[in-house]
């Protein structure tokens, strides 16, 4: 590994000396430059017992922080995967004094596994059908070793690996196709990770939401064949202290998102089978959670539904009543991840949830603000923001944080209902997530809009791994963990 232009440390001059002195040679005659995620590989002229040795580009040594670490070591091992079936990751300690051993450690093993992921289930003459939560197409797995590393602590390798195999669970639901994977499919995985997990696990179908008086949900579900459906999985904490707060892990899981009536444009629309992120997110981050065991109460709710358009389609115009009572004006049947979250989040209270966080694919605001690079985070406590910005950094994941000034409120007033679910284009990644704040009966509420960062669609950012990335499961879990004060893995 090296940063900036310099080929520099006592590894790097170790291999250098096997080699006679050649490997700068070698890596200039190779075009290394060093930038992020740029590898070179070079052959070892039969000196070394490997064959092969890649130099990994960290970029620039005063940018380089958690997330671009293992941004870089996710793109150099997917760079390499498939050539070889063991790699090893040398300690070099002439690498910037912000990278710790242990730091790097943890982001090569979670690298290792999510180079495991690939987005080619349906190649090769066979369709590859979703199976329970472990199910979908991998690469070959990579053999990690860790040379030359000071002690690291081997819990939180472990830790590091459970982490990314939930976030491939993550980017393997999204991934699916929307013909395979429904509300009732998504509801089925939610069902299985609650089983391999450990977790218990209630469904409330079209019928039970009916009675719930959840008509948010199910207004966004009428225009479709498959009905809505909301999971729930249940952790709980191995100690009692723990069991004095529920934490809810609320998610978006719109199977497939047409706009409906308010229908989308053509061009790009096939994206629109990953809208179920953020459940995709909480059902990872509940397998993680199972695993970690933080000392922390923890409740995951899957909104499933499909937003199509039929003659049974909710129209741009309607009134609908949600779970809590307020009377919601739909201006626009694109906005309906907020009115799924809207009976989620109001669940989540009847639960006795003590703190709220949703997650969502939510809004264009968020990938015209932010794009791929980091979610949007909105927050009425102080102490989840802490908690949530402590989470992300340490999960490798960005997460910036929008405004919740009262003046916002007044642009979700309605003349006919409680409040409007689509303002408009200002300020709409903030509305947005103002409106699902009504929903969360004055518990402390966090939101996260990660409608870009869930998958990286645009070709200049080079730095950040193309395709789904599960975000948000590392950064959920992690937030329990630090929420719980404590963990109870042994």
């Amino acid at each position: 590994m090296a940063t900036g232009s310099e080929l520099a440390g006592r590894g790097i001059d170790a291999i250098d000396h096997a080699l006679g002195g050649a490997l700068r040679g070698l890596a200039e005659e190779a075009g290394f430059t060093a930038r992020l995620g740029h590898v070179a590989i070079l052959g070892t002229l039969g000196r070394l017992k490997s064959r092969r040795v890649a130099l990994l580009g960290l970029g620039d040594a005063d940018r380089l922080d958690r997330t671009r670490l293992g941004n870089a070591l996710h793109l150099g091992l997917a760079n390499i995967s498939g050539r070889r079936a063991s790699v090893a990751v040398a300690w070099n300690e002439a690498l910037p004094a912000g990278v710790e051993p242990a730091e790097l450690a943890e982001a090569a093993v979670e690298a290792a596994v999510l180079v495991g992921f690939t987005q080619a289930t349906h190649r090769g003459g066979g369709e590859r059908r979703l199976r329970g939560a472990a199910a979908g197409a991998t690469r070959e797995a990579t053999t990690l070793t860790l040379a030359g590393f000071p002690r690291v602590d081997r819990l939180r390798l472990a830790d590091a690996e459970v982490l990314a195999e939930a976030t491939n669970l993550a980017r393997r639901l999204v991934n699916a196709p929307a013909s395979e994977l429904g509300p009732a499919g998504l509801v089925a995985e939610a069902r299985a990770a609650a089983a391999a997990g450990g977790l218990k696990f209630n469904a409330l179908d079209a019928k039970e939401l009916r009675r719930l008086g959840y008509g948010a949900i199910l207004a966004v579900g009428d225009g479709s064949a498959q009905p809505p459906s909301m999971a729930v999985l249940t952790y709980s904490a191995p100690s009692r202290a723990g069991r004095r707060r529920l934490l809810a892990l609320v998610g978006k899981g719109i199977t497939f998102d047409t706009g409906g009536i308010s229908i989308k444009p053509a061009a790009d629309m096939h994206y629109m089978k990953g809208d179920m992120g953020g459940a995709a997110a909480v059902i990872g981050a509940m397998t993680a959670i199972a695993a970690l065991k933080p000392a922390i109460d923890v409740v995951g709710i899957v909104c499933a539904a499909e937003n199509m358009v039929s003659g049974s389609a909710m129209r741009p115009g309607d009134v609908v009543r949600s779970g809590n009572g307020l009377t919601i004006e739909v201006l626009n049947t694109d906005a309906e991840g907020r009115l799924v979250l809207a009976d989620g989040v109001h669940h989540a209270v009847k639960l006795g949830a003590t703190e709220i966080v949703d997650i969502a694919t939510l809004t264009g605001g968020q990938r015209i603000a932010l794009g791929p690079v980091a979610a949007a985070f909105m927050t009425d406590s102080p102490a989840m923001g802490d908690a949530l910005r402590a989470a992300a950094e340490a999960a490798g994941e960005r997460a910036g944080e929008l405004p919740v000034y009262a003046e916002y409120e007044a642009m979700l007033e309605s003349p006919i209902a409680d409040l409007n679910n689509s303002p408009g284009p200002n300020a709409s990644a903030i509305t947005a997530g103002l409106f699902i704040r009504r929903f969360a009966g004055g518990r402390p509420w966090l939101h996260i809009d990660m409608a870009a960062p869930s998958w990286n669609r645009v070709g200049q950012v080079k730095e950040v791994p193309q395709g789904p990335a599960g975000y948000g499961v590392r950064t959920l879990a992690r937030l329990a963990m630090r929420l719980g004060g404590e963990r109870g893995r042994g």
